[in-house]
């Protein structure tokens, strides 16, 4: 799934609510998934919402099949035309405001050069025990991808343990040279090749299957990681002096000259 990435069909008119009757998401909430409209792949669906006065974080946590789980946390101000935040470690920009009783969430996430336009909906039930999350997501010029994700009430205790510092090998299919680093600090970690290249995720990747090795560039990227993780270690006291940014600048072709 893309908690991804959204893009929404606006209301014909925005309605300014005072404080006392905007809705509040704050709790813990479980997918409904006999009533919502998800990935075939996507087991469960927590979401953890903390709204204070005019901020909100949302933590997402996406579980597929085989048990790989997927955590992604946003924090917005409401009002705000220009958060920041990241999407799959990918730099996003998000306009958040009320429309109605809703909370609307227009993003744009950036891999490399190609924009991911993303659309949420917040909505919650009159008795306060169900949140709607629509989202719609375009990716380049791909179609749109619409989800509508029904989310039940739960309480704290029924949250499930956090698993963010297991080993990315333990989470996910095939990984061989990023052995060891823990699973919340791998979608930053592709964000960054993301722009250092100045690419995508299917320059490497299958989409859908990550875990298959059948693009050319994913083999010679794990040669570069190892060269790069080759010069740290013995140059440079095993720090991140050297990065892919050092050498390709935004550019899948490496830079060799000041231009």
């Amino acid at each position: 799934m893309s908690l991804a990435y959204f893009f929404f069909t606006l209301l014909p008119a925005t309605r300014a609510f005072p404080p006392s009757e905007q809705p509040d998401f704050s709790g813990f909430w479980q997918l409904n998934k006999s009533k919502s409209k998800v990935d075939p792949t996507t087991e469960a669906i927590w979401m953890r919402v903390e709204q204070s006065g005019s901020t909100i974080l949302i933590n997402l946590r996406v579980f597929r099949q085989g048990g790989k789980e997927e955590g992604q946390t946003f924090v917005y101000t409401i009002g705000n035309p220009e958060n920041s935040n990241l999407m799959h470690g990918a730099p996003m920009k998000s306009k958040v405001d009320w429309e109605g009783d809703a909370l609307a969430i227009h993003s744009v996430a950036m891999f490399g050069n190609q924009p991911l336009n993303l659309a949420d909906r917040l909505t919650l039930s009159p008795d306060g025990s169900v949140l709607t999350f629509n989202e719609i997501t375009q990716f380049a010029s791909e179609p749109q991808n619409e989800s509508l994700f029904f989310m039940n009430r739960r309480a704290e205790k029924d949250w499930p343990p956090d698993t963010s510092n297991r080993p990315v090998e333990q989470a996910f299919l095939n990984i061989q040279v990023l052995k060891g680093m823990p699973v919340s600090k791998l979608p930053a970690t592709m964000g960054g090749f993301t722009r250092a290249l100045g690419v995508s995720c299917s320059q490497c990747h299958v989409s859908g299957r990550p875990d298959l090795d059948d693009q050319k560039d994913k083999k010679i990227a794990r040669k570069m990681i190892q060269l790069v993780a080759t010069i740290n270690s013995a140059d440079f006291l095993h720090t991140d002096a050297v990065t892919c940014w050092t050498c390709h600048r935004g550019s899948l072709k490496p830079e060799t000259s000041p231009k």
